[in-house]
């Protein structure tokens, strides 16, 4: 008998998994989401100039750039 799989309670676990993997992959795509405004957001100074407050930087310009790309991207799938 202790070779018996109780159906419903492996159910009931795949169902909790499933759930707990959704709502982490929601928070995951909201905080992404949040990044990626505060990164993408743009002020006007006093002078007129458009300017962006928020940025991450690198020494390394093809780093830097592949970034950009990155947070484009993402920002277009988010649809922000």
């Amino acid at each position: 008998m202790s070779d018996m799989v109780d159906v419903d309670a492996v159910t009931g676990r795949e169902i909790m998994s499933e759930i707990y993997d959704k709502v982490e992959k929601d928070k995951i795509k909201e905080l992404t989401k949040e990044f990626i405004t505060l990164l993408t957001k743009s002020e006007t100074n006093d002078d007129g100039k458009e300017f962006s407050p928020n940025y991450i930087s690198s020494c390394r310009c093809m780093d830097g750039t592949r970034m950009n790309e990155i947070i484009k991207e993402l920002k277009g799938r988010l649809t922000i």
